[in-house]
């Protein structure tokens, strides 16, 4: 049950981290700048303050949450 728990807390993670990370515009800019477009602003509006912090939360959860399901999963009697 608690492997259960963890997996899907970890695969919501996941995907907060990876939306996080793509609305941010300075990270989307950037990724259109490589590729031959328009050069980022790198001006923080508060949604990108909001969203760093949300990255920056989730990565922690996300980096625990594994570390917990990696230590669950090998100490289970199977």
């Amino acid at each position: 049950m608690m492997i259960k728990l963890l997996m899907v807390l970890g695969t919501v993670l996941s995907a907060v981290l990876i939306a996080a990370v793509a609305l941010q515009n300075s990270k989307s800019d950037g990724f259109g700048a490589g590729l031959g477009g328009p050069g980022s602003s790198f001006r923080g509006s508060r949604q990108d303050e909001f969203l760093v912090k949300l990255t920056r939360t989730a990565g922690i959860a996300w980096m625990v949450v594994f570390t917990l399901l990696a230590y669950v999963w090998n100490n289970t009697p199977r």
